[in-house]
């Protein structure tokens, strides 16, 4: 908390340390005096984190005579030289005192650009990513995988990335009639398979009731009732993360954040909002394309020459996920837009594969139930969809002070009474989950620009005064 204490944008951040280490010696330079501005990024639809440097080459000084030397007469970029892969030591505050460190091995130049020289400077940009980046193009995952989902994926980011970050992951339960996925990498990269495996997981929250949904399509689907598929896999400055979208619409806000025209932060908040942009509103059109109130989707199982049809209707799914606020979005538009599907899609079974027995017994386990599926996409696909779509239907772009504590995936609670005079802002005002953040520090400020996104509309729980 803040205590009431003005705090602006003015407040700049302190570039500690930015030093870059050659790929051809054990020479370094750290160019921390002549950084003009550092971002970081991070996103849960990316599976690594980046950053980008203005660097003001005016002379730097590096860690031998020679290196010196040869600064002096080349200038920086070709003396080190800098050429992409090299690593780096980077250590940036805000002015609450939050910092951003990378160690050397953590962070790579994917490249430098945009390189301009007069007579007294040169001034160029580095584009970074991060170290599990550059391992993800260098391994495959090959074997075959027996058994949970969530357990594929810690595997595949500990024995084939090799990654030293933590993870932290959602436990799944099973897309078939037992708690098992079983697949073969195929020569696919980590970063693609853990994608490939979150459209598949089903969160352990479960509603085996019917419906209740408002429309006339109250009946739930068939299979094993409203469970909700969908996890997104991303990586922020602190961990691996592979969660489902309901669990993280269940955590507690971090920070609470109000948009007004005094300096001042009110009791209550965490910081004011400087600036914020309704980026996108429900659209329609592009909805029933997708799928998102009412879609069918054909399942073709080829060893039994046969076809499911199954509908899913966003009214079935609402009775079994945790939205943002109460108004959900597939409930708010016309009952007529749910009656019918609006996209047909349609799929193989995997029936007969990877089977998880071996000889006689996986005979007499097939004999039991010939057409059991790997994955039963039957009931799980079609949510998927569906709640991918759901989750950005609401976003919006805010810049707060810098705040490097902020992460993508955590929720945040904003307030909108300037906009008080319209009705946006009964609408706008909640909890939003934080799809992407960009870090921003200059010698004079820092920002945090966030863009956040929902699935429903007015607020849920959380504050309980309003500021007028």
């Amino acid at each position: 908390m803040t205590n009431g204490r003005p705090v602006t944008a003015a407040n700049p951040g302190d570039i500690k340390r930015f030093e870059i280490f050659s790929n051809v010696g054990e020479g370094s330079v750290d160019v921390s005096s002549g950084v003009a501005e550092f971002s970081y990024y991070e996103s849960i639809l990316s599976n690594n984190y980046t950053a980008n440097a203005v660097i003001m080459d005016t002379g730097f000084k590096g860690s031998s005579r020679e290196l010196n030397e040869m600064i002096s007469e080349a200038g920086v970029i070709d003396a080190l030289p800098m050429r992409g892969g090299e690593r780096c030591l980077i250590e940036v505050e805000d002015a609450q005192g939050n910092v951003l460190n990378f160690n050397p091995g953590e962070i790579y130049i994917n490249r430098v650009r945009d390189n301009s020289v007069d007579s007294q400077k040169e001034l160029f940009q580095l584009d970074f990513f991060s170290k599990d980046a550059v391992s993800n193009h260098l391994t495959r995952v090959v074997r075959r995988y027996e058994g949970k989902i969530n357990l594929h994926v810690e595997d595949i980011l500990r024995n084939v990335l090799e990654t030293s970050m933590p993870l932290n992951i959602d436990e799944t339960i099973g897309t078939g009639h037992n708690a098992d996925y079983n697949f073969i990498g195929n020569d696919r990269k980590p970063f693609y398979t853990c994608t490939w495996l979150a459209q598949k997981s089903v969160p352990p929250l479960t509603n085996t009731g019917g419906g209740d949904g408002e429309g006339t399509n109250s009946a739930p689907p068939e299979g094993e009732g409203n469970k909700t598929a969908g996890y997104l896999f991303y990586q922020t400055h602190d961990e691996f993360c592979f969660k489902s979208i309901d669990l993280l619409f269940d955590q507690t806000p971090v920070k609470k954040y109000i948009y007004h025209d005094v300096e001042k932060i009110p009791e209550g908040y965490d910081d004011n909002i400087m600036q914020v942009t309704v980026d996108s509103d429900v659209d329609i059109h592009n909805n029933l394309s997708l799928g998102m109130y009412h879609n069918r989707s054909i399942f073709f199982d080829f060893w039994a020459m046969n076809y499911i049809v199954r509908e899913y209707n966003v009214d079935w799914q609402e009775s079994g996920i945790n939205p943002a606020g109460p108004k959900f979005v597939g409930l708010i538009v016309d009952e007529k837009l749910r009656e019918s599907p609006s996209r047909l899609m349609s799929h193989v079974l995997d029936v007969g594969t990877h089977p998880d027995k071996v000889g006689d017994e996986q005979l007499d386990y097939w004999k039991q139930d010939p057409y059991k599926p790997n994955y039963d996409a039957a009931n799980r696909m079609v949510q998927g969809v569906m709640r991918y779509n759901e989750l950005f239907t609401v976003k919006i772009d805010i810049t707060i002070p810098g705040d490097f504590s902020l992460r993508a995936g955590q929720l945040v609670e904003c307030d909108f009474p300037k906009l008080s005079q319209t009705t946006e802002e009964e609408e706008t005002r909640g909890i939003y989950m934080i799809c992407s953040v960009c870090h921003r520090c200059t010698p004079r400020d820092t920002f945090t620009s966030l863009t956040l996104v929902r699935d429903s509309f007015d607020k849920k729980t959380g504050l309980n005064r309003r500021i007028s």
